[in-house]
């Protein structure tokens, strides 16, 4: 056996011995919630309102908004978790569904429109950009004009409403060590997060100006 036969043994057993090593701690990382990383995330983005009133009626504060998320199916069940902690962290009662329902309560709905996760386990990035619409009075007709960015006619009939609509990007990256699902649940967290506290913010806003 020569010594260049003898490296290359050696060199493929330490490789062998390497991915023995390597495959278990890999397979964690792809199932298990864990992190240990730093992370940069920056968001950007407008929201804005509009409302109308009857005689000195205004439009009450909402108590409990029901949250409608569209989002691609590998992603929408944790950031539907996410949007209804973020509103319950606002102080409201929240109640997730598929759809807008039928009546008169305040309904917010979030839609996905990118969701560009680039994971890995010590550099991870990602780009998220997504649309929020709230309406006081859960009119279907005045989130899908919000959403499709067109004029939100009011109706006197319908009483006091406000609808609030955002547009929003987030960029995001990370080092350290992190798990795929770590970072799933860190960017719906991010998106959820912005999500409350600037569509509740732009709703007190438009409430009292």
């Amino acid at each position: 056996m020569t010594e260049l036969d003898s490296r290359l043994r050696l060199a493929v057993a330490l490789a062998l011995v390497v991915a023995t090593v390597a495959a278990p701690v890999l397979g964690v990382l792809l199932v298990a919630d864990v992190s240990a990383a730093n992370y940069q995330t920056q968001v950007s983005g407008t929201t804005t309102a509009s409302s109308t009133t009857v005689g000195n009626a205004s439009v009450p504060a909402p108590s409990a908004v029901t949250v409608v998320v569209r989002a691609p199916e590998s992603v929408r069940p944790r950031l539907e978790r996410q949007v209804r902690e973020a509103f319950a962290a606002e102080g409201l009662d929240v109640t997730v569904a598929e759809e807008i329902p039928d009546g008169d309560a305040p309904v917010v709905v979030v839609v996905v429109d990118e969701w560009d996760g680039r994971w890995n386990p010590v550099t991870p990035s990602a780009t998220v950009e997504w649309r929020a619409v709230y309406d006081a009075n859960g009119h279907e007709q005045h989130v899908e004009a919000a959403l499709a960015d067109d004029v939100v006619v009011f109706d006197s009939r319908d009483g006091p409403d406000l609808v609030a609509s955002g547009d929003y990007r987030l960029a995001d990256s990370a080092t350290g060590v992190v798990s795929r699902p770590a970072y799933r649940r860190h960017l719906a967290d991010a998106v959820a997060t912005e999500t409350a506290q600037r569509v509740v913010a732009e709703i007190r806003r438009e409430r009292t100006r």
